[in-house]
């Protein structure tokens, strides 16, 4: 993920590993290995140090008062504030020395058949000792009247120990008795004991936790001193504190911002002899360098410890380095071999804008440059895509390395560095795009308050031109968000030459999403006509089951292109506050010039149009909106804000559909615009309720919240949705059908939202869904008469079409209903029922008996909603051609209809084939079936329509036609039923299909069970 991020960058040497190790194409020549230097002093390793000081100073040496007061310190004093309790181990322990410490105490506790157990310190090298009893009881020896029941709770308790070792108590005694040396190695070897006996350990150091701030202070201070006197060696005494210093912060982090504040003349100090290195005041040689390096590493992690801390230490730091590309030996402490010495880039991000801003820039770019592998900014893209990938907090990332983000892209953007800006603008955007909206708006605002206010914005454009255009792997749409951000920001904060800039990337991100939605649902409305011709042309000589495995097996061959949907559905949802905030004529946006608002809002415009009244046909969509309902419940500002006041007139509607969008829909004005945003509202709406009954409330709340967008007022959408939940759940049969007659009543006086407009019917289906859940057993128990019966009432009293219909299906199909009802997904037997009540409460039948078979829908045949033709066809209540029984007999019209506009025949027998074929049907039946006569026609209605006139059943009919030999299925098909001729809306003739039937039973084509009336 991290290479692919940034591999197109000026210098793409970051791997997914970063920050460590590095790898470079090519590196000066290793150095010659340096000799052994056995000396303790020149290596500075060791205590040795420490003695020659005290040797030479006679354990004292007086040092300036600091400011704060604080006492002078001996070198003796700051050995023993450091290592006090005195550290021991099996091999150094001396018995009554007058300096017992936990190890000595735990062996005094033992009873005979205890173990000592030595622990490692997660926090410091030096280690604890404790007994576990015969019973498996922990003692702490410094608390023993405190037991522990086990060595789990004990470690539970005290997180910092670990890594247990035990020893027996016999044979712990026996080698504390021998005396140091060779005779106690002895017996340390001989009980197998050597691995334990590496074990250092002591009491916890107390008295850092009591020691002040100011006197850890005079104390590293002291120090300093110290060596200096006693070795005149500044690196020395540099390496030295700095370790110290680490060793404070690392200790109590908390401590670190008051130690460091305390210390400013130690760091000084410090700062003043790195300096002086840098410069070629000091001799360099192997040893040096060393020194400087380990001293810089030791400021690096202690940096770590806070961003404060890093920056207190990069200020004097950065005053005292030369203004001078060439700081060779203070890179290489950062970047040069192994990366880990340092624990992190904190100190390094914090030297490098210090140096900057104090007008060293210079200084600062060859800091930053390393010319052995990556530079600075490489390796911080890195660790900020490292850590976003590995699932680190957002919040924590940005605290860690916003600052410096996007401090750096407005350094770059000024200073028209393009490497810079291309990696920290990589970084911040995909650390943007995993952060929740509230840190997303305020990383854009950080970076709009440090970005000049230029048009070019170089690299910092083309990344985010890149991202949303879905180049490198990202979907269409990415980072289209952070860049709107942005954007408000930028105009917020009055730099309108900035936010210009980013106009072209914000439309074309827009544009991107809106193509590849508009794209996937043309390819899937094609597929559902096809299905839709699929399933009308042979659902009357298929059964449920056979009908369903047809259904699902077209779905599965062509599931790349529903999950393209969904996909797009996803991205475009996802960034739907985006799209809205570009498209709100009251953000922010709107102080831009006209010759750059135009365009962008026209581009806001024509997406929300095109794509928002059918993204709730996904499930991102439905999810999104449904949200955005609830959140305007609420009294948030929401995209349902935006949307539904779109000012745009009946031109300007069919100026932004597409050709698609228009016939898909039936676009024509701004009334037809408004009908198909409502009916996404309700979809919302409903497939929140579905997949979150218990918010019913707060779905209600929402649309109250917009019932003028319905043209009703408040009160009256409450009282409609009152004696909706009333139908299904009043006490009594008759509060049931009071409840049922005044709804009856008012929705007859329905404009907006009437039967046979589209936003109506989702009303509608929203509404059913609304009264389903409202009974007490919910959707689960549709089959139970009484809940039939009352959602039946429900949908008959709403005048409910098959737009409703569709909505229940679709959104049975999405959400946990389907579960809910069934038990499992995808099994839709628990479901058929409750859908069943819906068609049954069907009343607008005489537009389905004239052929207007999507009345109400608000869409074409090819736009039907394959969810219908999914659930529909595991229904009992399957018609065969010509009869009416609800929305199953729109499947057959739409099919008829489809296929009736279809000139081409043989292009249709293949996917025929397939299809009869994943119902069930037999190589050679399913071959004949497709077979299409010259104008089209297919065998399966005309079939349908006899087997009906010889009252056989769809399963009776497919079980005697293959039986049939080849010769006479082929000449029933192709001489029989193909004869049959069909009207303008394909439905067969019936005094033909009659005769064609009499002639079938008369020669024995038809079973015995078959009856001619």
């Amino acid at each position: 993920m991290v290479s692919k991020l940034i591999k197109d960058s000026p210098k793409a040497k970051v791997s997914p590993s970063s920050p460590a190790p590095r790898s470079a194409p090519s590196k000066p020549p290793a150095a010659k290995a340096r000799p052994q230097v056995a000396d303790e002093h020149s290596q500075g390793h060791g205590t040795a140090l420490k003695r020659h000081a005290l040797k030479t100073s006679g354990g004292a040496i007086a040092v300036r008062q600091l400011e704060s007061a604080a006492p002078t310190f001996s070198l003796r004093t700051l050995h023993t504030f450091q290592k006090a309790p005195t550290a021991s181990s099996l091999r150094t322990e001396v018995l009554g020395d007058g300096q017992a410490n936990c190890l000595e105490r735990a062996v005094a506790v033992a009873r005979p058949g205890d173990r000592v157990v030595l622990l490692t310190d997660r926090r410091d090298p030096v280690g604890h000792a404790v007994v576990q009893r015969r019973d498996g009881t922990v003692v702490d020896p410094n608390a023993p009247s405190t037991p522990y029941a086990t060595l789990e709770s004990f470690t539970r308790a005290n997180p910092r120990y670990g890594n247990p070792v035990a020893i027996a108590e016999r044979d712990a005694r026996e080698v504390l008795r021998t005396p140091p040396g060779p005779a106690r190695n002895a017996v340390i070897t001989r009980l197998g004991l050597d691995g334990a006996a590496a074990r250092v350990v002591a009491d916890p150091p107390a008295l850092n936790e009591r020691t002040t701030a100011a006197a850890q202070a005079a104390q590293l201070e002291a120090g300093y001193q110290g060596i200096l006197a006693s070795t005149h060696d500044p690196l020395q005494a540099a390496r030295f504190t700095a370790s110290q210093l680490q060793l404070l912060t690392q200790t109590n982090p908390a401590g670190a911002a008051a130690l460091l504040r305390a210390a400013e003349p130690t760091l000084a100090h410090l700062s003043q002899t790195i300096g002086q290195a840098a410069r070629g005041e000091l001799p360099l040689d192997d040893d040096g360098r060393d020194r400087l390096r380990e001293t810089l590493q030791s400021l690096a992690r202690t940096a770590e410890a806070s961003p404060q801390a890093a920056e207190r230490l990069a200020l004097p730091l950065a005053a005292a380095l030369p203004d001078d590309a060439e700081l060779h030996e203070v890179d290489d402490a950062f970047f040069d071999g192994d990366r880990s010495a340092t624990g992190g880039t904190a100190l390094a991000r914090a030297l490098f804008t210090e140096l900057h801003a104090s007008g060293k820039h210079d200084a600062a770019q060859g800091f930053a440059d390393n010319e052995h592998g990556e530079d600075l900014q490489e390796i911080v893209a890195a660790q900020v895509l490292s850590a976003v990938d590995a699932g680190t907090a957002p919040e924590q990332v940005a605290r860690d390395f916003g600052p410096f983000l996007t401090s750096e892209i407005a350094r770059s953007v000024r200073d028209h560095d393009d490497q810079g800006s291309t990696l920290m603008a990589t970084a911040l955007t995909e650390l943007a795009g995993r952060a929740a909206p509230e840190l997303r708006g305020q990383l854009a605002s950080d970076l709009a308050a440090a970005l000049p206010d230029q048009a070019d914005l170089l690299a910092l454009d083309d990344v985010l031109h890149g991202r949303v255009q879905g180049q490198n792997a990202f979907s269409p749409g990415n980072a289209l968000d952070f860049s709107v951000d942005l954007m408000n920001a930028l105009s917020s904060a009055g730099k309108l030459e900035a936010a210009g800039g980013l106009t072209t990337v914000v439309h074309d991100g827009i544009g991107a999403l809106r193509t590849e939605f508009e794209s996937a649902q043309n390819e899937v409305d094609d597929l559902n006509g096809e299905l839709n011709r699929l399933v009308g042309e042979n659902q009357g000589i298929l059964t449920p089951q056979q009908l369903q495995a047809a259904v699902n097996g077209f779905h599965d061959e062509h599931r790349e292109a529903y999950e393209r949907l969904e996909r797009a559905g996803a991205a475009f949802s996802g960034q739907l506050d985006a799209i809205g905030a570009v498209a709100d004529r009251d953000s922010p946006l709107s102080r831009l010039p006209g010759s750059q608002l135009d365009g962008l809002r026209e581009e806001a415009d024509r997406a929300l149009v095109n794509v928002f009244p059918r993204l709730a046909g996904t499930r991102a969509g439905a999810s999104a909106i449904g949200a955005a309902n609830v959140a305007a419940g609420r009294g948030e500002h929401t995209i349902l804000d935006v949307v539904t006041h779109l000012d745009l007139s009946d031109e300007r509607v069919r100026e932004l559909a597409s050709d698609e969008t228009e016939e898909a829909l039936g676009l024509r004005d701004g009334a037809t615009f408004g009908q198909q945003v409502s009916q996404a509202i309700f979809r919302g709406a409903a497939s929140q309720l579905a997949g979150h009954p218990e918010a019913a409330q707060q779905v209600i709340d929402g649309l109250l919240h917009q019932a003028g967008t319905f043209g009703l007022s408040r009160s009256e959408l409450s009282h409609l949705l009152d004696d909706a939940r009333a139908v299904t759940s009043g006490a009594t049969a008759e509060l049931r059908e009071a409840a049922a007659d005044r709804l009856r009543e008012q929705s007859a006086e329905l404009e907006f939202l009437g039967p046979e407009t589209a936003a109506g019917q989702a009303f509608r289906g929203f509404t059913t869904v609304l009264g389903a859940l409202g009974t007490a057993q919910g959707l689960a128990h549709f089959g139970e008469a009484s809940t039939r019966e009352r959602i039946a009432t429900l949908a008959s009293a709403l005048d409910t079409g098959v737009g409703a219909f569709e909505l229940v299906a679709g959104i049975t199909e999405q959400t946990s209903l389907l579960e809910a009802a069934s038990g499992a997904t995808g099994a839709l037997t628990g479901v058929t029922g409750g859908l069943t009540a819906v068609l049954e409460g069907i009343s607008a039948v005489d537009s389905f008996r004239h052929g207007d078979f999507v009345s109400g829908t608000g869409h074409s045949a090819t736009a039907l909603g394959s969810a219908v033709l999914g659930l529909a066809a595991a229904s009992e209540v399957v018609p065969v051609a010509g009869q009416v029984a609800g929305a199953v007999l729109v499947a057959v019209g739409v099919g008829l209809t489809q296929f009736a506009r279809v000139g081409a025949a043989n292009a249709q027998e293949g996917p025929t084939r397939d299809f009869l074929s994943d119902a069930g049907l037999s190589d050679k039946l399913a071959e004949e079936l497709a077979n299409h006569t010259g104008n089209g026609g297919a065998a399966g209605p005309g079939l349908a329509a006899v087997a009906q006139a010889a009252h056989l059943t769809p399963g009776q009919l497919t079980a005697h036609l293959e039986q049939l030999p080849e010769s006479t299925l082929q000449f029933l098909v192709e001489s029989g039923v193909h004869s049959i001729p069909v009207d303008e809306q394909g439905v067969p003739d019936e005094a033909q299909v009659r005769a064609v039937a009499r002639f079938f039973e008369e020669t024995g084509l038809l079973p015995p069970e078959a009856r001619v009336d």
